[in-house]
């Protein structure tokens, strides 16, 4: 998959928080398979 493909991967909604465009595009550059972390918080 190319570098686009994945920034448009992640830009979809919904979405809460991301790192710059640039900083994600540095990442698929440099990193074929990054880690990614998903966090809930059970409150109330």
């Amino acid at each position: 998959m190319d570098v686009e493909t994945k920034i448009g991967l992640v830009r979809r909604k919904p979405i809460c928080e991301v790192v710059t465009e640039q900083e994600l595009r540095e990442l698929f550059e440099t990193n074929n398979s990054p880690k990614h972390y998903i966090g809930f918080e059970i409150s109330g």
